[in-house]
């Protein structure tokens, strides 16, 4: 029976070793592309780029760029670059990242006679879905959150944000790939 116990202790570890080690394994640049709807009824679609995730897997930042569409000026278009720094965990027992991210945001019109560049801000929380063992490979994410400019520019864009997109992460080394 003591044999049994410790080999059953042996085996428990090296899974639960197993199983903390594999995140650190699996790092990549990620490449995004999203649906959004912005402020009041605006539309949008973003690509984004995401740095690889450090410090265990809980801190990284990305940028990205877009187009949005302003449905009370007949879908007229303007864009945005954002710069985000995230935070975030990896669920034990899922392949799921829960995350948070928050930074600058710029706006660009469509064309000259229009307003210039609008600098502003914005944060969420969002969830990403992995398909794969480890957090590398094809994901499917969701963010959550609200973006602010000065009062005296334009207020269509201030308020409730929703990001739902595709990202597919780019392994650095050959242990990280899909399982």
């Amino acid at each position: 029976m003591k044999k049994i116990c410790i080999t059953l202790l042996f085996a428990c570890t090296i899974g639960l070793y197993a199983q903390t080690a594999m995140p650190e394994d699996a790092k990549g640049i990620g490449l995004g592309f999203a649906l959004n709807a912005n402020g009041r009824r605006d539309f949008g679609i973003t690509a984004e780029i995401t740095a690889p995730w450090f410090f265990k897997n809980s801190f990284s930042f990305k940028t990205g760029g877009g187009i949005f569409f302003r449905k009370t000026d007949a879908w007229k278009p303007y864009y945005s670059l954002d710069f985000y720094f995230l935070g975030g965990t990896l669920m034990k027992t899922a392949n799921i990242r829960l995350y948070g991210g928050g930074g600058p945001i710029f706006l660009f019109p469509a064309s000259t006679g229009e307003k210039p560049v609008m600098l502003g801000g914005g944060g969420f929380f969002g969830f990403e879905f992995y398909m794969s063992a480890l957090p590398v490979g094809s994901s499917y994410f969701i963010e959550l959150g609200g973006s602010g400019f000065a009062a005296s520019k334009r207020l269509d864009v201030n308020g409730f944000t929703v990001k739902t997109g595709f990202r597919y992460c780019i392994p650095f080394n050959k242990s990280s790939g899909e399982k």
